[in-house]
């Protein structure tokens, strides 16, 4: 103490002298988490949100012929459902749209006609389960809330004036796995207590259930779950609606032999989008009857908000309860491992005494981390998961016969994205071969309708009627996006890096 305050007295009286301590220059990065700490909400998803329009503006514009982009689409097969959807809610853009496409397009017909190539694309798919690298924009937008988190923690670490993190801006708990490790472990405990307070109070409030109105109410299940999930993406994944109960039973086959011959969507995609929509209906009939349906409630950020945007009341409390739930747990086991403490030796337990004296204190600080850093298994991403992989190996079967493979072919065939998964499941030689022949033949076509989008979009071409190639651009986010279900459902967790 006596040294510190020598250390002060110092570099205040003589401020130029080395070894006293100036104030850091903040960056623009640091401005604009302060900024948001001002307001209600995570301060991470804000920042990431803003960094999405940007980067959308600089693709659409400046950024579409860049050959980084081309390799980063031809690894992602194309833009994931959710930019996609907002690419094309925006409008404008077509033609350089259009051209990525195309290029991408074309790109992976050289490799599927290579033998050799074809092979280690496969052998790649395969490896990673199906799943596709990330989407370019979701790479920037992660990139940023990495970036985020990175500088979110210099500024809780070493505050400067104006920064007083939880009044009221805090980090969403999948925020802050990305944020506890930038933090020592006095600070993560004491970030710790500060969020376990704010998810006692918001449920609180739940349970209260104020009589202010619809709105009142809505407005505060916004606010819990920007602190439980995060802010929702934009658009929200589409639900458009929800869907009712079959009326008859259904068998599987017939489903998929109805929609094979569909020239109009991915088979596969309307089984999952139904699937969805189904089991939201389910929850939704079920939540105002108080059934037990805890364990079926979704837990990751797109399917929880996805079902709240259309529930009925007593889902959404049940929904938003549910995710509180989750992140209380989360922060609440870390906060019992970090104040743990190896117990005293014991003469009749050696061994065991042992042990815990050569883990020490770092072995609870690590169980803490983890359990921040552990990710929630939500029940309706393995529901999609299952729904998907069931009816491809169903389709597999069905094209063992002539009929079904004829029916196929006529049809819309497969989306990139459940085309890669299928490869992923070993159907048989034959089939495999004939799904891709297919594959490759469908985005023939379409790298040949978006080459002709483009030529007679050329001004000297304007006297051309146009056809059927002016829907290319749209043509081509359906066949790159899987619009029955997200990312998160594409592979399992240690598959998705």
């Amino acid at each position: 103490m006596i040294l510190e305050a020598l250390r002060r007295t110092v570099s205040s009286r003589f401020p130029g002298m080395r070894g006293a301590r100036r104030a850091r220059p903040l960056g623009f990065c640091e401005h604009e988490l302060l900024a948001a700490l001002r307001d209600t909400g995570c301060p991470v998803c804000r920042v990431a949100g803003q960094s999405e329009p940007h980067y959308l503006f600089w693709l659409l514009h400046e950024g579409n012929a860049e050959p980084d982009l081309f390799d980063a689409l031809t690894a992602s097969l194309g833009f994931c459902p959710t930019h996609a959807a907002t690419i094309l809610r925006d409008g404008g853009g077509a033609s350089r749209t259009a051209l990525m496409h195309e290029v991408v397009a074309k790109r992976l017909l050289r490799i599927w006609r290579d033998e050799r190539r074809n092979r280690a694309w496969v052998a790649k798919i395969v490896a990673d389960h199906g799943a596709p690298a990330r989407c370019p924009v979701c790479r920037s937008r992660d990139g940023a809330a990495e970036r985020a988190a990175f500088f979110l923690g210099k500024l809780i670490e070493a505050p400067p004036d104006g920064c007083d993190y939880g009044r009221p801006g805090l980090v969403c708990a999948p925020h802050l796995r990305l944020l506890a490790p930038h933090l020592r472990t006095p600070t993560l405990g004491r970030i710790l207590s500060v969020h376990q307070a704010a998810l006692r109070r918001a449920t609180k409030r739940l349970a209260e259930r104020p009589t202010e109105g619809e709105r009142a109410i809505a407005r505060m299940q916004r606010a819990a779950l920007h602190l439980a999930v995060g802010h929702a993406a934009s658009p929200v994944p589409p639900v458009s609606e929800i869907a009712s109960p079959p009326r008859r039973a259904r068998r599987a086959a017939e489903d998929v032999e109805a929609l094979i011959g569909h020239a109009d969507a991915c088979a596969i995609c309307r089984i999952v989008a139904r699937a969805r929509g189904e089991w939201i209906a389910w929850l939704d009939a079920h939540a105002r009857t108080d059934d037990a349906i805890v364990d079926l409630l979704p837990a990751c950020r797109d399917h929880v908000w996805g079902a709240w945007s259309v529930a009925g009341p007593a889902l959404r409390v049940a929904v938003t309860e549910n995710a509180l739930r989750v992140a209380r747990h989360r922060v609440e086991t870390a906060r019992k491992f970090l104040v743990g403490k190896p117990p005293p030796p014991n003469a009749r337990r050696p061994l065991a005494s042992l042990v815990a004296l050569v883990r020490g204190r770092g072995y609870f600080i690590r169980l803490a981390r983890a359990a921040v850093a552990r990710d929630e298994r939500c029940p309706v991403c393995a529901r999609l998961a299952t729904a998907r992989d069931r009816s491809l190996s169903l389709l597999f079967a069905l094209l063992e016969e002539r009929r079904h493979r004829e029916t196929f072919e006529a049809g819309y065939g497969l989306c990139l994205k459940h085309f890669a998964r299928a490869l992923s499941l070993a159907p048989r030689p034959p089939v495999r071969e004939f799904l891709t022949r297919v594959e490759a033949a469908k985005l023939a076509r379409l790298a040949w309708e978006l080459d002709e989008h483009a030529r007679k979009a050329a001004w000297q071409a304007r006297p051309e009627a146009a056809g059927g190639e002016r829907h290319a651009p749209v043509a081509a986010m359906h066949r790159f996006a899987s619009w029955g279900e997200d990312a998160r459902t594409d592979a399992p967790d240690s598959a998705r890096k």
